[in-house]
């Protein structure tokens, strides 16, 4: 990951109400092999004879960025955080990025405004979550 990526990640799991979701890739020096990507898994989804084993992330692992899957249990981990199941991230040029919900009285609600990315976002509504 770029190392603007890596900052983002970090700041997502120094958040209070981070979880890592099944699925979820993690990096740094406590995956299976320092350095190496894993995916995250629960002891009851490996199945007999799997050749992976459960793995849950330590404090020295973060998402991946990159991983398109993480991205969107990112997304996840923003709802559940808010309680929001309708949040979403939008842009209009691609260069500044909201994170919000249009509620049934059609008046927007913003989380975060004017984010570089789609990523920082996310990171800025997670650290603001409740």
């Amino acid at each position: 990951m770029a190392p603007e990526s890596t900052e983002l990640a970090r700041r997502l799991v120094a958040c209070p109400r981070w979880e890592w979701l099944p699925g979820m890739r993690g990096v740094g020096s406590d995956c299976h092999e320092a350095h190496q990507a894993a995916r995250v898994t629960l002891p009851d989804e490996s199945p007999p004879g799997s050749q992976y084993d459960p793995w849950m992330p330590g404090s020295g692992s973060f998402p991946d960025l990159d991983d398109e899957v993480t991205r969107l249990a990112i997304l996840a981990v923003v709802r559940r955080a808010w309680g929001h199941p309708h949040l979403v991230a939008v842009t209009l040029d691609a260069k500044e990025w909201c994170m919000g919900s249009v509620p049934h009285d059609c008046e927007p609600l913003w989380w975060s405004k004017g984010e570089p990315s789609e990523i920082a976002a996310f990171a800025r509504a997670l650290e603001a979550a409740p």
